[in-house]
């Protein structure tokens, strides 16, 4: 939310934005998340899984705007990072990563490190909207 305000507020307004998960899988404690993960056998929870293309394609739209890496850096999570930057090979990519695979989150614990994420993520979306607009 803060980083579309901050882009309205200088001339860029976003309308909407779309949230997609690595997983359909949902708790609040990722050690649950991760014991679950690893006990399934296949990949058709995530809407990145090669049998849910027609469903990303729709989900993702015309695929000119950014699409926004921000699922965090639990090793946990690598298969399914590794499947959906495998899928998203296509249009502008925003993020941070120190790895190409795992990409910080918006909301860590601490403050600092969440008005970090903000700064230098609206930095990228800046250069986007300016290399776009040429």
């Amino acid at each position: 939310m803060k980083l579309a305000l901050g882009a309205s507020l200088r001339g860029w307004p976003i309308r909407h934005i779309r949230v997609i998960n690595l997983s359909d899988l949902r708790t609040p404690k990722s050690a649950v998340l991760f014991d679950t993960l690893d006990g399934l056998e296949d990949d058709r929870h995530s809407i990145f899984s090669p049998s849910r293309a027609a469903e990303l394609r729709r989900a993702l739209g015309s695929g000119r705007a950014p699409v926004l890496r921000a699922w965090g850096k639990a090793r946990q999570l690598s298969a399914l990072a590794k499947l959906a930057l495998s899928t998203l090979k296509t249009g502008p990519q925003l993020g941070l990563t120190d790895d190409g695979i795992h990409y910080r989150h918006p909301l860590p614990q601490r403050f600092d490190l969440q008005t970090r994420w903000l700064l230098d993520v609206s930095s990228q979306l800046d250069a986007w909207i300016t290399d776009s607009n040429r």
